[in-house]
């Protein structure tokens, strides 16, 4: 993956050393993070705490031996991430200086799964792809480009294709994730919710049908981040009419309402419906340019 790392400062420091041993507790060993304030720290990807003042950073005890990797994360700043030996009955000291700036990464052929990062982030598309960013006037890079330790608060982002720009104002909150589309075909750019928040549902739906036949694969989150829930859920009343899917509903399977009960014959199974909803889209969107047509079953269907 190709990283492009945009710095406010130049300098960084990580000493590790190993100091006296812990005489209350004999066989166990420590890390001492020394660093400023406000700074999250995973230890083997598992929440470890915030550096404070008091503690001149975090210190985190009652370790085994062995090798420990220490995530540090701040918004605003770029990660670090340090491999510590944590020996018997001594204390293993990281000192750290954190680097102002942010992350920008090339997402435009990665399927790399990310490290967690702090502070603001945006994915950064456009129709057509390769298109220049622009973050607050310093060129990024083209599209797709994802953008993570984004201090929160107000940015402009312009997007350059072909000799037509297209520009949107953000205000960011701390730790928000954002979609921005720049589409050229329409002539504007729209920012909505991250399909990479947590509050979002599975990055991939298997969907099983009562007849047997193979499962199809259907990536969720991938069209949570273009598209509103109610594009495609549900739910029914009393008397088995569709009823609009409303904020906060509760999701249910297709073949709950998509059965042999349903009178209506054309979508009464998972097949029909996924058909028809799935395949009935994407020719829609191919006409538009906006997506490509669905082909052989292999395009869903897992072999």
């Amino acid at each position: 993956m190709r990283k492009l790392f945009v710095l406010l400062h130049i300098i960084i420091l990580v000493v590790v050393f190993s100091s006296s041993a812990l005489g209350g507790n004999s066989g166990k060993g420590a890390i001492q993070v020394t660093a400023e304030p406000g700074i999250e720290i995973l230890l083997n990807e598992v929440p470890a705490g915030k550096t404070t003042d008091f503690d001149n950073g975090l210190f985190i005890g009652n370790l085994d031996e062995g090798e420990y990797t220490i995530y540090a994360s701040k918004p605003g700043y770029l990660p670090i991430s340090e491999v510590l030996t944590v020996i018997s009955n001594h204390t293993s000291e990281l000192q750290i200086e954190m680097i102002s700036g942010m992350l920008i990464e090339d997402i435009s052929s990665s399927k790399k799964v990310r490290m967690p990062k702090s502070g603001a982030e945006l994915k950064l598309q456009s129709i057509p792809m390769n298109a220049r960013i622009y973050l607050d006037g310093k060129d990024i890079g083209k599209t797709d480009t994802f953008v993570s330790n984004i201090k929160p608060g107000k940015h402009v982002v312009k997007i350059a294709y072909k000799g037509k720009e297209l520009q949107h104002f953000l205000d960011i909150k701390s730790d928000e994730s954002l979609v921005v589309l720049g589409d050229f075909k329409k002539g504007k750019i729209t920012s909505k919710a991250s399909f990479e928040s947590k509050k979002f549902g599975p990055e991939k739906i298997v969907l099983k049908s009562l007849s047997g036949r193979k499962p199809a694969l259907f990536p969720h989150r991938k069209h949570q981040g273009m598209f509103d829930c109610a594009e495609c859920h549900h739910s029914r009343d009393a008397e088995g009419n569709q009823v609009e899917y409303t904020e906060g509903m509760k999701i249910q399977h297709c073949i709950a309402c998509h059965n042999i009960d349903m009178p209506n014959k054309k979508l009464n199974t998972l097949k029909l419906a996924a058909h028809f909803k799935c395949k009935g889209c994407h020719k829609k969107m191919s006409e538009s340019g906006e997506a490509g047509p669905i082909g052989k079953c292999v395009g869903c269907h897992i072999k």
